[in-house]
């Protein structure tokens, strides 16, 4: 009976062994997929704020870049979408950022020279003088060096791009820097903005966009600018007699999120996140510059006067005017042209 009792432990006993081993094979030859390892113990949401609609450039291109860096991160950063300004204008999500919401918002030189002095000299109009400056500006040792400066102030800039080429419109026709004196120039509301117009010797001033058009019409304005799509999306040509492609501005943008809510993300995941908004700006700069000439068309066919070849070097004198009347030094300008420079 021992010697029966024995043999039936051996053999469960060899059966267990051999299970494990079974177990153990398996287990070595299906390694885990590549990239499926989770890096965190939870997924961490972001808040996507911009002011574009959703049918416009920014409003498709970005979002499907956003959406592939959350795909390579095996959906442990999450990206929501707010356009339409549904989280407040670029001021109000800024201060949200701030106070260290899980936001990522759209800020230009422009919105950020508030906070980071150091973004003044690259807000005043003709700085840049196309996209793809705006864009290879950002493997730049300025940019590096502003970046620094930029996180200090509790900003995070993700990438770096340009939406789109900013024109003047206008009831009355723009073709020089001399034309723009007299005249009441609506701008964006940061400082560079307001005080290109006033070096200029017109008056500059702010007032909420949707307001321009009934602004221009009862001429409590002589003008306004933007992008190109953006000024006929508004039905501008409907009030204004005139369209002039100054160009003077490239409007660089930035998406930026706090220091600490970016130092949550593992170093391999916002590798992944830059890269991918990376890719995703350089696509929306050429959505804009391939889309300029229709709508040029498109002015000239609702009977808007478009000057196409304006006295640009009488609007370039105004840099140097206006780093004199912001208390810039003037050789700021040649350290920001030879960094462009640099990288082009």
């Amino acid at each position: 009976m021992k010697k029966v009792l024995a043999l039936v432990l051996a053999i469960v006993m060899i059966i267990c062994f051999a299970a494990c081993g079974s177990k153990s094979s398996t287990a070595a030859a299906e390694p885990a997929a590549e990239g499926s390892a989770k890096l965190l113990d939870k997924p961490i949401v972001f808040k996507v704020s911009y002011v574009e609609n959703p049918d416009t450039a920014m409003g498709t291109i970005m979002p499907e870049a956003f959406t592939k860096a959350q795909k390579l991160c095996n959906d442990e950063i999450q990206f929501e979408f707010y356009p339409s300004a549904q989280l407040g204008n670029e001021a109000d999500v800024m201060e949200q950022i701030a106070n260290g919401a899980p936001i990522i918002g759209v800020a230009g030189y422009d919105d950020m020279s508030a906070t980071v002095p150091a973004c003044i000299p690259l807000a005043v109009p003709y700085v840049f003088e196309s996209i793809e400056e705006v864009c290879n500006f950002a493997k730049s040792d300025y940019f590096e060096d502003l970046r620094q400066q930029m996180v200090s102030s509790g900003y995070v800039p993700m990438c770096s791009g340009s939406l789109g080429i900013r024109h003047f419109i206008s009831t009355s026709p723009i073709t020089c820097a001399a034309d723009i004196k007299g005249k009441i120039i609506r701008m964006g509301n940061s400082n560079p903005c307001q005080s290109y117009i006033t070096v200029l010797e017109g008056t500059p001033a702010t007032t909420a966009w949707a307001d321009n058009y009934s602004m221009l019409q009862t001429g409590a304005i002589d003008g306004c600018e933007a992008s190109i799509d953006l000024l006929w999306s508004s039905s501008l040509q409907e009030v204004c007699s005139d369209l002039c492609l100054s160009g003077h501005l490239c409007t660089p943008f930035m998406f930026v999120t706090s220091p600490e809510n970016w130092a949550k993300i593992p170093a391999e995941y916002q590798k992944i996140i830059t890269e991918a908004l990376t890719e995703g700006t350089i696509a929306l700069a050429k959505a804009y510059d391939q889309d300029s000439a229709s709508y040029v068309q498109k002015f000239k066919d609702a009977g808007v006067n478009v000057c196409e070849d304006p006295d640009i070097e009488s609007f370039k004198e105004g840099i140097l005017k206006e780093y004199d009347y912001l208390g810039i030094d003037r050789s700021e300008y040649d350290r920001i042209r030879a960094a462009i420079e640099s990288v082009m």
